[in-house]
């Protein structure tokens, strides 16, 4: 490609292009290690090691860098910049003038809620469109609509959504608590669990974000508010809703159970019905959103090549064999996480702010993390040595879950190989070996 299409840009984006999986297996390990209650311990720095080798793998928790990662993994993006509506910050500190933060305000604020209920969304204040309601039946719907269709659907509802996970980031950055590292919410109407997440803003930034004054100011008495009595309490409730609404959204395998049944009946059929409902409940949110979020800059920021050295000399390329472990070994750990709690072992405090997770580097003496559940749980090893009980040929798979008991045993075999080429015959006698070896009931 670079041969038949010579210059700079052609050839940058082609960089891009094979950096974009490197780029994206990064982010996954971030946010996973990010995520403090799933790791259980506070850190500013990561670091994972392999024991024996001199592969360290340092994460920084606290410079993420988030604008090269958006930068490597959307090439040219456009930035939309949003500025808050906020009450003045002398209000905060006199209660006279504390009252124009007020009811249009707070009613502004307000009706961006979604007021959801563990079950499903009831939109709050726009009983006229119910965007909340109508956007969770999406992965419903989708498969009734041709394509082209669909497209233009995602062109109108894609930015509100990355509007909303900017404002979550930046209600976050301001200390408003969310609990997205607690317990996963489980959600009586969908097909799976789901897991609540940050969603992570990819075109949108928050230009000023909330004060700590700003956060405490108290609220009028309205009824929706509830014990909302702070602005910072409000922010808490709407970002707690947006993050299952955007993850709802980015997520189409998570379906609800109860089909179309709460959808207004004109928007069940014809389905392009549900088209026409879902862009028209879109644009007047997005009209909401303008009230107190708008949008105050527009451009796009085409990635440098500047940028591009800085990530190439990361020190992750050198040791990239332990980051494909590690990262496989993450998304494991992901699935995990939508059945259980995740409770990695073997960490220690490597030096003040620095949290070390030693992962065998050859045959391992104990489980790097388990999955919890209740009073059940998995252990999750690498580097497990074993021998086949028949032919005593050696058995490392790069992973196992174990049933976590006294008499353990394999549920499933996991095994990287980064050849280009692998012989059908090759394969099909590594697998063979491994089910006839363990007890394992897939590998």
């Amino acid at each position: 490609m670079i041969a038949a299409t010579p210059g700079f840009e052609p050839f940058f984006l082609s960089i891009l292009a094979e950096v974009r999986p490197f780029a994206e297996m990064l982010t996954e390990v971030y946010e996973f290690l990010g995520r403090h209650g799933t790791v259980g311990q506070r850190a500013s720095f990561f670091a994972v090691s392999a024991e024996g080798a001199e592969a360290v793998l340092e994460f920084s928790l606290t410079s993420f860098p988030r604008q090269l990662v958006r930068v490597l993994v959307a090439g040219d993006v456009e930035e939309l910049t949003i500025r808050l509506k906020l009450p003045d910050d002398a209000a905060a500190q006199n209660i006279q003038i504390e009252r124009l933060t007020s009811e249009s305000l707070a009613e502004s604020w307000g009706a961006l809620d979604g007021n959801w209920d563990n079950d499903q969304f009831y939109d709050l204040n726009d009983r006229r469109t119910g965007f909340f309601r109508i956007a969770s039946y999406a992965s419903v719907m989708r498969s009734r609509v041709a394509p082209s269709r669909w497209a233009s659907v995602v062109a109108v509802v894609d930015p509100v959504m990355d509007r909303l996970a900017a404002l979550v980031e930046a209600f976050e950055a301001s200390g408003v608590q969310m609990p997205f590292d607690q317990t996963p919410v489980h959600l009586r109407g969908l097909n799976h669990p789901l897991v609540l997440q940050k969603p992570r803003a990819t075109s949108h930034a928050v230009a000023n974000l909330p004060t700590r004054s700003q956060l405490e100011v108290a609220l009028p008495q309205l009824a929706f508010l509830a014990t909302r009595s702070t602005l910072g309490g409000l922010f808490a409730r709407l970002a707690h809703d947006w993050a299952i609404f955007v993850h709802l959204w980015r997520t189409p395998e998570l379906v609800r159970r109860d089909d179309d049944q709460y959808l207004p009946e004109e928007m069940v059929s014809p389905p392009d019905a549900f088209v026409e409902g879902l862009t028209h409940a879109a644009l007047a949110f997005r009209d909401q959103l303008d009230a107190v979020a708008p949008i105050v800059a527009k451009g796009r920021q085409k990635a440098t090549l500047e940028r591009l050295i800085e990530f190439t000399e990361l020190p992750f390329w050198k040791h990239r064999w332990f980051l494909y472990e590690l990262w496989t070994l993450v998304r494991v750990l992901r699935v995990g996480a939508t059945a259980g709690d995740v409770k990695l072992e073997g960490l220690t405090e490597a030096r003040p702010g620095v949290i070390e997770w030693v992962l065998p580097g050859g045959s391992a003496r104990s489980p790097v993390a388990r999955v919890i559940k209740q009073k059940r749980s998995v252990s999750i090893w690498t580097q497990l040595k074993s021998q086949h009980p028949n032919t005593g040929a050696g058995l490392e798979p790069d992973l196992r879950i174990r049933a976590d008991r006294a008499l353990e045993s394999d549920l499933f075999l996991i095994e990287n190989k980064d050849r280009l080429a692998l012989a059908s015959g090759t394969f099909a006698e590594i697998v063979k070996r491994y089910v006839t070896g363990t007890e394992a009931r897939g590998a």
